[in-house]
């Protein structure tokens, strides 16, 4: 730190101007040391490191690697600004702790969901049957087709073999001969973004809006739908009743914040059941006004889920790298606009790794900050210590980390094995390679002071009364032989058991 402090341009022209005083007229200083001038009476200079009150100012060079160091475990801002700001100081330390947390590879990917958007809700017809939405449920791996129509809330269920487009076909065209055809159609997109349903749908005269894949909010009122089956059948399988009989009473009750039922909305009357109910009951009634009382009901729901939901909106141009979403891990990953969506927050978007096409709804979608450069860290660069003769090379994924490649002698602990000779006054008795383990170098042994250096054992027969300390740092320990040892053909020691001296 000292080093760069002294070789820094700015922090050389603060110690000059501490030692031999500002200049009066400080309006021809420029730059960032123009900026340490309302705040001069508070720097003060120690050791050769520059000090704004208790602060170290930092220099250039250095400001990355504290970035970076700072942000190694990857905390947030506010847990980070503390112990960063009450330490060091440079002009703009917050906003460059905030760039380079916001741009953390790391952080992007591992980064929390998307908050809920405001809420967009269907345009409500004005006619019953006009406009459907249609889904799949399943109840103890059985298959259910359900459809719901938007005006008057009317459910129907098939009961379905496969999920294939013939089966949904075969079951629509049993509603539309009944009903009529609507005018759209909502569905998801498998099986009914596929050619067989497309053709249908053009030969039957509707249009289908299909929803963004795994966003099951724009189609909520068939997701509705799909939870009052499911609690129907999970009810008649209890009481081993019939699901008719079921969707018959809620036919003929009434909508919430409406008073009339769907059989009524869709009918213009009430529907008989084994309740028992007069005559005059069933006779027909034209359920008037009902579109600005949806309208009313809709706005409420709109009002109390906005209140939870995010106001802004995101907004990506077409060639945008943004971040998507995994739904199944919920990781973020790389990818690219590539289209706008006819409907509203939905983007055509390439995924960079697999170079997959995939359509996603903007809760799946994020705003991707690059990595910045910076100027102190890029790779290869070089900072010079006046107390070292090697360069140590930070590197800009691990800065402050000695790269793998620095000829550091203890970095390497086999190259120092390598690097050792015995003399050749040595007094070793070699006994040919069969022996080869009397002059033993064992790298996974240690000595107890002395756990990162390398220790050679030189066993001889002779007695060894000497330990000679090397001058590389590698320590030699002769162990004494007092007596011949006993060996085993494979060369180990045979040693007699310790007993204890009673």
């Amino acid at each position: 730190m000292k080093y760069q402090t002294n070789t820094d341009e700015v922090m050389a022209k603060l110690i000059d101007f501490y030692t031999n005083g500002w200049p009066g007229n400080t309006n021809n200083l420029s730059g960032e040391i123009a900026h340490f001038v309302p705040m001069r009476s508070s720097i003060s200079v120690q050791d050769g490191l520059v000090f704004y009150e208790e602060k170290l100012i930092v220099p250039k060079s250095m400001r990355g690697y504290l970035l970076k160091l700072a942000h190694e475990t990857h905390l947030g801002y506010d847990k980070i600004k503390d112990q960063l700001c009450n330490r060091f100081y440079w002009p703009g330390i917050k906003s460059d702790l905030i760039n380079m947390i916001r741009s953390c590879l790391v952080c992007q990917t591992f980064q929390r969901s998307n908050m809920k958007d405001p809420l967009m809700s269907h345009s409500i017809p004005t006619i019953p049957f006009m406009k459907l939405g249609i889904d799949f449920a399943e109840f103890n791996s059985i298959d259910y087709l359900v459809i719901i129509d938007y005006y008057s809330r009317w459910i129907e269920v098939f009961k379905v073999k496969n999920k294939t487009v013939e089966t949904v076909i075969s079951c629509l065209k049993q509603v539309f001969c009944r009903f009529g055809i609507p005018q759209t159609v909502v569905a998801d997109n498998v099986p009914f973004n596929s050619y067989s349903f497309k053709s249908f749908a053009k030969d039957w005269g509707f249009d289908v809006h299909h929803i963004s894949p795994h966003h099951s909010q724009s189609n909520g009122l068939v997701e509705k739908a799909v939870g009052i089956v499911k609690s129907m059948l999970k009810k008649c399988e209890n009481e081993k009743s019939d699901l008719s009989l079921y969707l018959l009473n809620y036919r003929n009750s009434p909508v919430a914040g409406l008073s009339f039922s769907p059989a009524q909305l869709l009918m213009s009357k009430s529907l008989r059941t084994k309740f028992p109910t007069n005559s005059e009951s069933l006779k027909p009634r034209v359920a008037s006004g009902m579109a600005s009382l949806m309208e009313e009901e809709k706005n409420k729901q709109c009002e109390y889920f906005n209140k939870r939901a995010k106001n802004k909106e995101l907004t990506f141009n077409v060639g945008e790298k943004v971040l998507v979403q995994n739904v199944f891990n919920k990781r973020w990953e790389l990818g690219v606009i590539v289209s706008v969506c006819d409907l509203p927050r939905s983007y055509m978007v390439r995924m960079l790794g697999s170079n997959r096409l995939l359509r996603r709804n903007t809760i799946f979608l994020k705003k991707f900050y690059p990595p910045k450069d910076d100027s102190a860290f890029n790779s290869n660069k070089k900072l010079t210590c006046p107390n070292r003769s090697k360069h140590l090379e930070l590197s800009s994924e691990f800065p402050g980390s000695v790269n793998e490649n620095d000829s550091y002698e203890s970095s390497n602990p086999q190259n120092c094995l390598c690097d050792q000779s015995i003399p050749a006054n040595e007094n070793t008795n070699r006994r040919g390679e069969s022996n080869i383990q009397d002059n033993l170098v064992s790298q996974g042994q240690e000595c107890p002071n002395t756990a990162q250096e390398n220790i050679t054992y030189n066993q001889n027969e002779a007695d060894v009364t000497e330990a000679r300390t090397r001058s590389d740092d590698n320590i030699v320990c002769n162990q004494n032989q007092a007596d011949t040892l006993v060996r085993t053909k494979s060369g180990r020691t045979v040693r007699p058991p310790k007993r204890l001296n009673l």
